[in-house]
Parts: structure tokens; sequence; C-alpha cells
């Protein structure tokens, strides 16, 4: 890097890899993909239910008996899939660049503990974000490789963005109670305990 180096926002970033701005917005986007995990894992997959629509996503595990009847299936949300493998990628990425680096300069290498799952990613992401990002942005010898992380994160996390604020075809509330009921055992009605929810945004 030269004195004359700019970053690739085109702002002065005489030797560094990225100005203070473009460094600080990476760790800041690192670490909404991590606040966002919980929302995108919850949003992974919502149920189906015949008479009340789907279950909502929720940031827990759905129960089987939430919502009204029973279930007739499980939906994948494609855009949160596509958001937590593009995230998981470029963050397990950024973790092996880091562990290559610091095996080659003989640094300690101390990620938080990992099992391999998707639970890794919003745990890495913060450590790259909170302890990493100010030596890739200013010490680490490979500046292409820092631009490319810089792009990659800023990508992931707008898709990230994308899955939990949907703006295309999803399930919306629309405030009415389910009108279907049941009848129980005793010949009794039984009101839906459900909301009815729509599908909206298609073509």
């Amino acid at each position: 890097m030269t004195d004359a180096h700019a970053c690739p926002c085109g702002r002065p970033a005489p030797g560094t890899n990225l100005c203070g701005r473009c460094a600080d917005d990476t760790r800041d986007r690192l670490l909404r993909i991590a606040d966002r995990w919980p929302t995108l894992t919850a949003a992974l997959q919502w149920r189906e239910t015949p008479s009340a629509g789907p279950v909502p996503p929720k940031p827990r595990p759905v129960e089987y008996d939430d919502g009204a009847g029973n279930a007739t299936g499980l939906t994948t949300n494609g855009q949160a899939s596509y958001a937590m493998t593009k995230a998981a990628s470029v963050v397990r990425y950024v973790a092996s660049v880091l562990r290559d680096e610091y095996d080659d300069t003989g640094k300690p290498f101390n990620p938080p503990a990992t099992d391999g799952s998707m639970d890794d990613i919003p745990k890495l992401a913060r450590w790259i974000g909170m302890w990493h990002m100010a030596y890739l942005a200013h010490r680490f010898p490979d500046e292409g490789t820092v631009e490319a992380i810089r792009d990659d994160v800023r990508d992931a996390e707008k898709a990230t963005f994308r899955a939990v604020r949907p703006t295309g075809e999803h399930w919306a509330p629309v405030n009415l109670d389910c009108g279907e009921h049941g009848t129980s055992d005793l010949g009794e009605r039984i009101d839906c305990p459900g909301r009815m929810w729509a599908k909206v945004g298609g073509d």
C-alpha cells in the first residue's frame, strides 16, 4: 500500500486497506448479521394450517399445537434460506482468512467455540466484527482480499435485511379472527382461536 492508496469507496486510505468509514460500516454489518440471526432462523420455515393459514414465524421453535387446526406441512422461506446461506459462506470465509494469516504469522487464533452448525455464524460474525475488523482494515497484507470481504459482507447483510423485512410475496396479518370452528366430543361448537393471515406481494 502506498500513501496515495484509496479505499474502494474513493476516500483516501493512506497506509490502510479501508478508510475508517468503510471499516466501521463492515463491522456494523457483521454485527447486524449476528443480531438478525434468531429472526432469520425463526423465519426459515413456517407451518400451514388448514383453516388459519400459516403459523407466523416466531423467535422460538414452533409448537405442535400453535395456531388452529392440524399442520398440513412446512413451507420453506426461500429468502431466509438464501440470506442465511450467503451470510454463512461469507462469515466462514473471513474466519478462514484470519486463521490462515494468523497461522502464517504465528499469532494465536482463538475464535469462539463452534460445532460446525449454522448456530456458529452469529458468534463468528460478532467475533470478527468486534475484535478483528481493525486488523483487516489496517494491517492485513492483501488489500484485494479485504476489499472483497467488504463487498461480500455488504451483500450478505443486505440479503439478511431483505429476508427479515420482505417486500415480495409473504404472509401478513389482517387483524381478523378466524371464522372457522370445530366441534367437541360433546357436540359443542368450538371457535377457532387463530387469526387470519393473507399472502401478499405476489403477482
